[in-house]
């Protein structure tokens, strides 16, 4: 009887003390989020005020200040999102060009003077798919960061897209250091890093995160090794998404 009371005890406290650390990460997020918001808000302002002030008519300019507007937007949406709103509308699909996606990631990287690096062969500007155009942005993003940050500095990373019956696939590769086979299968748990990027400075997140964003969509992540060195993420998403908008729970991320 007094061991079964012991076994109850203990189940009971670490039902507690999950909660705490629930209620202590939820109270985390909110301080960040709130941090964030002050620098973000700044820049944006600034970003105004050198419209108003400098010389928005030259073309070069006005695309940069443009740039930095949509990149400014996309952080305050996913703060808004998934870091202060209620998780369970977090997920907005509507249906949008492949080709107007491409285009919002290649500025982006272009901003930071990486662009020239990528290439993006589409076979179908056209190819739409119902979609939440911020969590895919943050996938892609997420994943060619990677590619370009474990590749050597002067390495093309290629960003292939195609249709693969009712699905998309885009595929991001690059000739880096690769990921040790053994590991393959832990790559994108949340903080792991493979053994042979601990020199490199990064935290784990980035894959982790563009799984869970997939997940919203009904779609997968899988890394696989080149044959000639480097490796390729291939994010698989359906073409069309009729549901869903609930969170994803954290153990279907693993």
């Amino acid at each position: 009887m007094a061991r079964g009371w012991s076994r109850r005890c203990s189940a009971s406290a670490r039902v507690d003390a999950e909660r705490t650390l629930r209620e202590e990460q939820a109270d985390f997020t909110r301080m960040v989020s709130h941090e964030f918001r002050t620098p973000l808000a700044i820049i944006r302002n600034a970003i105004d005020m050198i419209g108003l002030t400098g010389n928005p008519s030259q073309p070069a300019t006005q695309e940069r200040l443009s740039g930095i507007r949509e990149a400014l937007n996309r952080l305050f949406s996913v703060i808004n999102r998934f870091m202060v709103e209620d998780r369970e509308n977090s997920f907005q699909p509507e249906y949008m060009e492949i080709g107007s996606l491409m285009g919002d990631v290649r500025l982006h990287f272009e901003m930071t003077a990486r662009g020239d690096r990528l290439h993006f062969p589409l076979q179908d500007q056209a190819m739409s798919i119902c979609a939440d155009p911020d969590m895919l942005a943050t996938v892609l993003i997420n994943l060619i960061d990677n590619a370009l940050k474990y590749s050597p500095g002067d390495a093309p990373i290629h960003i292939v897209t195609r249709q693969q019956g009712a699905a998309m696939i885009i595929e991001v590769r690059d000739r880096g250091i690769g990921i040790p086979h053994a590991e393959l299968d832990k790559i994108g748990r949340r903080f792991f890093r493979a053994s042979n990027a601990k020199a490199i400075t990064g935290t784990g997140l980035g894959l982790y995160s563009a799984r869970r964003l997939l997940a919203y969509h009904g779609g997968t992540l899988q890394l696989d090794n080149n044959d000639h060195g480097g490796t390729t993420a291939i994010a698989r998403v359906p073409l069309s998404r009729t549901q869903s908008n609930k969170a994803v729970p954290e153990e279907a991320m693993v």
